[in-house]
């Protein structure tokens, strides 16, 4: 994983970090979110199924 620039916008962000976030992630622990991360295609990607 890697930080991105301040200027680079979160909802655009979101997928591409969640993807690789959910390679290195224990998905039986807490996440944590603001609003930036609720669209239909963040939650899909963070789905279990």
């Amino acid at each position: 994983m890697k930080t991105d620039s301040g200027n680079a916008s979160d909802t655009e962000q979101f997928a591409k970090i969640l993807q690789q976030f959910k390679k290195e992630i224990d998905w039986e622990s807490l996440f944590v979110a603001d609003c930036a991360f609720y669209s239909r295609e963040n939650l899909a990607l963070s789905s279990n199924s």
